[in-house]
């Protein structure tokens, strides 16, 4: 009995869809620089607080690898960011039972560049990392909680407003965080 749970661990080491990833010991970011600052990303779209949450995503990223310490004291360098723009596109999804919900997809599109602080180098940098993702607003359209629009007689008019904001922004911070992993990656040399 004692021996699935370590074949349990052996497959998911080895399986990288399980989401698991040993930290890399040995690895510094271009210019062999371990110090860096992450100051937070500008926002170019319209979305307000975009940019906190992804700069959060951003130093929870570079954490994972033990030869980069993210510091605000003496960094050799800084990780910048720019979100350049963010797109949404009307889908069409089918849901269970042929229903059909509209559906969105959401395009963002991130910059990074690690710029070196004592000279303002550029050591590294990714001008276009474009990731997309997708919500369905099925259940926002369909009054939410299981319960038909219509049985909610009154409501005004785009009461489902800030439920379809909340989808819009989970979808941007989904997209925002697979640029920022493969931007990461690519800059520690992982892609």
């Amino acid at each position: 009995m004692r021996t699935l749970p370590l074949v349990l661990v052996c497959v998911c080491l080895a399986t990288p869809a399980c989401g698991y990833r040993p930290l890399l010991r040995d690895a510094t970011a271009p210019g062999q620089v371990q110090r860096v600052s992450v100051p937070l990303l500008v926002n170019e779209t319209e979305q307000v607080g975009l940019e906190t949450d992804l700069t959060g995503i951003l130093v929870d990223r570079l954490d994972r690898y033990r030869g980069v310490s993210v510091t605000d004291r003496e960094p050799q360098a800084q990780l910048r960011g720019t979100i350049r723009g963010a797109t949404l596109r009307p889908t069409q999804a089918v849901a269970g039972g042929g229903e059909r919900h509209q559906g969105f997809r959401v395009a963002l599109v991130l910059e990074l560049r690690l710029v070196r602080t004592s000279d303002g180098s550029v050591l590294w940098q990714a001008p276009a990392l474009r990731r997309e993702a997708e919500y369905d607003m099925g259940p926002v359209l369909a009054g939410g909680a299981g319960r038909p629009a219509a049985a909610r007689p009154g409501r005004p008019r785009g009461v489902a407003a800030p439920a379809a904001e909340d989808l819009r922004y989970r979808a941007l911070l989904t997209a925002g965080s697979h640029a920022i992993e493969e931007g990461v990656e690519l800059m520690m040399g992982g892609g």
